[in-house]
Protein backbone atom coordinates (compact mmCIF):
# COMPACT_ATOMS: atom_id res chain seq x y z
CA UNK A 1 0.00 0.00 0.00
CA UNK A 2 1.20 3.17 -1.04
CA UNK A 3 2.10 6.30 1.83
CA UNK A 4 2.39 9.71 1.76
CA UNK A 5 4.77 10.91 4.78
CA UNK A 6 4.50 14.57 5.77
CA UNK A 7 6.31 15.32 8.72
CA UNK A 8 8.24 18.41 9.26
CA UNK A 9 11.38 16.52 11.26
CA UNK A 10 13.72 15.30 8.95
CA UNK A 11 15.57 12.74 11.15
CA UNK A 12 12.19 11.07 12.50
CA UNK A 13 11.07 11.39 8.33
CA UNK A 14 14.17 9.21 7.59
CA UNK A 15 13.70 6.63 10.61
CA UNK A 16 9.73 6.33 9.76
CA UNK A 17 11.01 5.90 5.88
CA UNK A 18 13.53 2.99 6.49
CA UNK A 19 10.86 1.23 8.68
CA UNK A 20 8.17 1.38 6.07
CA UNK A 21 10.77 0.35 3.25
CA UNK A 22 11.58 -2.50 5.50
CA UNK A 23 7.84 -3.62 5.58
CA UNK A 24 7.23 -5.67 2.34
CA UNK A 25 2.95 -4.68 2.64
CA UNK A 26 3.93 -1.04 2.20
CA UNK A 27 5.63 1.43 0.05
CA UNK A 28 6.69 5.28 0.62
CA UNK A 29 5.06 6.82 -2.36
CA UNK A 30 5.82 10.25 -1.43
CA UNK A 31 7.48 12.72 1.20
CA UNK A 32 7.75 16.07 2.73
CA UNK A 33 8.15 18.48 5.45
CA UNK A 34 5.95 21.57 3.81
CA UNK A 35 1.94 21.52 3.85
CA UNK A 36 1.65 23.33 0.83
CA UNK A 37 4.14 21.03 -1.05
CA UNK A 38 1.90 18.10 0.13
CA UNK A 39 -1.33 19.72 -0.88
CA UNK A 40 0.21 21.07 -4.21
CA UNK A 41 1.21 17.29 -4.90
CA UNK A 42 -1.98 16.37 -4.80
CA UNK A 43 -2.87 18.22 -7.73
CA UNK A 44 -0.92 16.29 -9.68
CA UNK A 45 -1.65 12.72 -8.38
CA UNK A 46 -3.80 10.92 -10.45
CA UNK A 47 -6.46 8.89 -8.11
CA UNK A 48 -4.35 5.49 -9.44
CA UNK A 49 -1.79 6.52 -7.80
CA UNK A 50 -3.04 7.83 -5.11
CA UNK A 51 -1.46 6.88 -1.60
CA UNK A 52 -4.06 4.95 0.90
CA UNK A 53 -2.53 5.94 3.83
CA UNK A 54 -1.08 9.46 4.69
CA UNK A 55 0.84 10.12 7.83
CA UNK A 56 1.09 13.64 8.98
CA UNK A 57 2.74 15.43 11.71
CA UNK A 58 1.08 18.39 13.07
CA UNK A 59 3.42 20.92 13.06
CA UNK A 60 5.03 21.53 9.65
CA UNK A 61 7.54 23.52 8.14
CA UNK A 62 4.45 26.11 6.96
CA UNK A 63 1.51 25.40 8.36
CA UNK A 64 -0.50 22.80 10.47
CA UNK A 65 -0.34 19.25 9.49
CA UNK A 66 -4.73 19.68 10.12
CA UNK A 67 -4.86 21.42 7.09
CA UNK A 68 -3.37 18.31 5.04
CA UNK A 69 -5.56 16.21 6.81
CA UNK A 70 -8.45 17.62 5.74
CA UNK A 71 -7.41 18.28 1.96
CA UNK A 72 -6.37 14.58 1.94
CA UNK A 73 -10.13 13.38 2.84
CA UNK A 74 -11.19 16.09 0.83
CA UNK A 75 -9.49 14.83 -2.17
CA UNK A 76 -10.43 11.47 -1.42
CA UNK A 77 -12.80 10.45 1.46
CA UNK A 78 -11.23 6.87 1.65
CA UNK A 79 -7.90 8.00 2.78
CA UNK A 80 -6.29 6.66 5.92
CA UNK A 81 -5.00 9.79 7.60
CA UNK A 82 -2.95 9.07 10.72
CA UNK A 83 -1.37 11.62 12.90
CA UNK A 84 1.94 11.10 14.00
CA UNK A 85 3.50 12.85 17.09
CA UNK A 86 5.72 11.87 20.08
CA UNK A 87 2.81 13.63 22.22
CA UNK A 88 -0.25 15.07 21.82
CA UNK A 89 -2.49 17.36 24.33
CA UNK A 90 -6.22 16.35 24.68
CA UNK A 91 -7.49 19.19 22.64
CA UNK A 92 -5.20 18.65 19.61
CA UNK A 93 -6.49 14.97 19.92
CA UNK A 94 -10.14 16.42 19.68
CA UNK A 95 -8.81 18.82 16.52
CA UNK A 96 -7.15 15.87 14.90
CA UNK A 97 -10.06 13.26 14.58
CA UNK A 98 -12.57 16.30 13.77
CA UNK A 99 -10.22 17.50 10.72
CA UNK A 100 -10.39 13.52 9.74
CA UNK A 101 -7.51 11.73 11.63
CA UNK A 102 -8.86 8.10 11.96
CA UNK A 103 -5.86 7.21 14.46
CA UNK A 104 -2.92 8.81 16.37
CA UNK A 105 0.81 6.67 16.08
CA UNK A 106 3.08 7.62 18.72
CA UNK A 107 6.53 8.30 17.85
CA UNK A 108 9.76 7.07 19.44
CA UNK A 109 8.43 3.73 19.94
CA UNK A 110 10.70 1.53 17.74
CA UNK A 111 10.11 0.66 14.41
CA UNK A 112 8.54 -2.47 15.24
CA UNK A 113 5.89 -0.90 17.28
CA UNK A 114 5.82 1.82 14.91
CA UNK A 115 4.91 -1.29 11.84
CA UNK A 116 2.25 -2.55 14.33
CA UNK A 117 0.47 0.45 14.76
CA UNK A 118 0.23 0.74 11.09
CA UNK A 119 -0.87 -2.88 10.72
CA UNK A 120 -3.52 -2.37 12.86
CA UNK A 121 -4.58 0.61 11.33
CA UNK A 122 -4.93 -0.58 7.61
CA UNK A 123 -6.52 -3.50 9.22
CA UNK A 124 -9.61 -1.57 10.53
CA UNK A 125 -8.69 -0.58 13.72
CA UNK A 126 -7.86 2.75 14.97
CA UNK A 127 -4.47 2.88 16.48
CA UNK A 128 -4.97 4.86 19.81
CA UNK A 129 -1.72 4.57 22.27
CA UNK A 130 -2.23 4.28 26.11
CA UNK A 131 -1.22 7.72 26.71
CA UNK A 132 -3.05 9.68 23.83
CA UNK A 133 -6.06 7.39 24.82
CA UNK A 134 -5.12 8.37 28.85
CA UNK A 135 -5.73 11.90 28.10
CA UNK A 136 -8.93 11.41 25.57
CA UNK A 137 -10.28 9.84 28.35
CA UNK A 138 -9.64 12.92 30.48
CA UNK A 139 -11.04 15.08 28.90
CA UNK A 140 -14.05 12.90 28.54
CA UNK A 141 -14.44 12.85 32.26
CA UNK A 142 -13.91 16.41 32.92
CA UNK A 143 -16.75 17.08 30.67
CA UNK A 144 -18.91 14.52 32.89
CA UNK A 145 -17.99 16.77 36.13
CA UNK A 146 -18.41 20.19 34.24
CA UNK A 147 -21.39 19.59 32.12
CA UNK A 148 -22.82 16.28 32.71
CA UNK A 149 -23.39 13.43 30.50
CA UNK A 150 -25.22 15.26 27.55
CA UNK A 151 -21.55 17.55 27.66
CA UNK A 152 -19.16 14.09 27.86
CA UNK A 153 -21.30 12.41 24.92
CA UNK A 154 -20.45 15.89 23.02
CA UNK A 155 -16.23 15.38 23.74
CA UNK A 156 -16.45 11.61 23.06
CA UNK A 157 -18.27 12.35 19.42
CA UNK A 158 -14.47 13.35 17.59
CA UNK A 159 -13.63 9.10 18.23
CA UNK A 160 -16.87 8.46 16.22
CA UNK A 161 -15.43 7.81 12.13
CA UNK A 162 -15.43 10.25 9.99
CA UNK A 163 -18.58 8.33 7.79
CA UNK A 164 -20.57 9.02 10.79
CA UNK A 165 -21.36 12.15 9.71
CA UNK A 166 -23.38 11.74 6.22
CA UNK A 167 -26.86 12.72 6.35
CA UNK A 168 -28.79 9.88 8.68
CA UNK A 169 -31.25 10.34 4.94
CA UNK A 170 -28.27 8.87 3.09
CA UNK A 171 -26.85 5.95 4.49
CA UNK A 172 -23.53 4.81 3.25
CA UNK A 173 -23.85 2.37 0.17
CA UNK A 174 -21.05 -0.11 -0.99
CA UNK A 175 -19.17 -0.13 -4.28
CA UNK A 176 -19.59 -3.33 -6.46
CA UNK A 177 -16.15 -4.17 -5.75
CA UNK A 178 -16.76 -3.65 -1.93
CA UNK A 179 -20.17 -5.81 -2.12
CA UNK A 180 -18.19 -8.71 -4.40
CA UNK A 181 -15.11 -8.82 -1.74
CA UNK A 182 -17.91 -9.51 1.08
CA UNK A 183 -19.45 -11.75 -0.82
CA UNK A 184 -16.55 -14.11 -1.40
CA UNK A 185 -15.77 -13.53 2.29
CA UNK A 186 -18.88 -14.70 3.28
CA UNK A 187 -18.59 -17.96 1.55
CA UNK A 188 -15.75 -18.64 3.60
CA UNK A 189 -12.60 -17.21 1.55
CA UNK A 190 -9.40 -15.82 2.69
CA UNK A 191 -8.16 -12.12 1.58
CA UNK A 192 -6.16 -14.17 -0.54
CA UNK A 193 -8.73 -15.63 -2.38
CA UNK A 194 -11.03 -13.36 -2.85
CA UNK A 195 -8.56 -11.04 -4.35
CA UNK A 196 -7.18 -13.97 -6.55
CA UNK A 197 -10.86 -14.40 -8.06
CA UNK A 198 -11.47 -10.77 -8.42
CA UNK A 199 -8.12 -10.53 -9.59
CA UNK A 200 -7.06 -7.81 -7.49
CA UNK A 201 -4.10 -7.51 -5.21
CA UNK A 202 -4.75 -8.66 -1.11
CA UNK A 203 -3.41 -4.97 -0.63
CA UNK A 204 -6.53 -3.58 -2.55
CA UNK A 205 -8.96 -6.40 -0.69
CA UNK A 206 -7.54 -4.98 2.85
CA UNK A 207 -7.98 -1.47 1.68
CA UNK A 208 -11.58 -1.72 0.63
CA UNK A 209 -12.04 -4.00 3.91
CA UNK A 210 -10.92 -0.85 5.40
CA UNK A 211 -13.67 1.64 3.96
CA UNK A 212 -16.39 -1.42 4.81
CA UNK A 213 -15.57 -1.29 8.37
CA UNK A 214 -15.85 2.44 8.01
CA UNK A 215 -19.02 2.71 5.82
CA UNK A 216 -20.68 0.03 7.94
CA UNK A 217 -19.37 1.68 11.49
CA UNK A 218 -18.47 -2.26 12.28
CA UNK A 219 -15.10 -3.72 13.66
CA UNK A 220 -14.90 -7.49 12.24
CA UNK A 221 -15.53 -9.80 8.77
CA UNK A 222 -18.13 -11.45 10.47
CA UNK A 223 -20.04 -7.93 11.66
CA UNK A 224 -19.34 -6.12 7.85
CA UNK A 225 -20.81 -9.63 6.85
CA UNK A 226 -23.72 -9.73 8.86
CA UNK A 227 -24.51 -5.94 8.11
CA UNK A 228 -24.47 -6.38 4.61
CA UNK A 229 -26.97 -8.84 4.73
CA UNK A 230 -29.18 -6.66 7.15
CA UNK A 231 -29.25 -4.35 3.98
CA UNK A 232 -29.85 -7.59 1.49
CA UNK A 233 -26.72 -6.25 0.05
CA UNK A 234 -25.44 -10.09 0.37
CA UNK A 235 -27.67 -13.05 0.67
CA UNK A 236 -27.54 -14.67 4.12
CA UNK A 237 -25.96 -17.92 3.99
Amino acid sequence: MRIALVENNLALREQLGRAIAENGRFELWFETSSAVSAMEWTQTCSVDNWPEIWLVGLHLQDGRGLSVIRHAIGYRADTLALVISASLDEQAIVDAVQAGATGFIQTGMGDKQFAKDLEHAVDGNVPLSPKIATRFLSSFRRAITTGGHAAALDAAMPLRKASSTQGDNAPPQLTAREKAILDWLSRGCTYGGAAQRLHISVNTVRHCIRGIYTKLGVHSKTDAIEEACKRRWLQAS
